[in-house]
């Protein structure tokens, strides 16, 4: 954000997922179907902070 002009940061949300890559990609899905609704951001930020503790990534080597 710090790399933005001031008028660009009131449009970036930066939300931590605590997963990677597909758990990322699960939420910014859910994310777009909120917004495609017409959700205003914190309603988004709120759903995507009640998912983010159900999405899990498990591997195996």
């Amino acid at each position: 954000k710090d790399l933005l002009e001031p008028e660009q940061k009131e449009r970036i949300f930066v939300v931590d997922t605590l997963n990677v890559t597909c758990g990322e990609a699960l939420l910014v899905l859910k994310a777009i179907d909120l917004i495609n609704e017409g959700e205003e951001v914190e309603e988004i930020i709120k759903e995507l902070g009640k998912l983010i503790p159900r999405v899990r990534l498990y591997g195996m080597l």
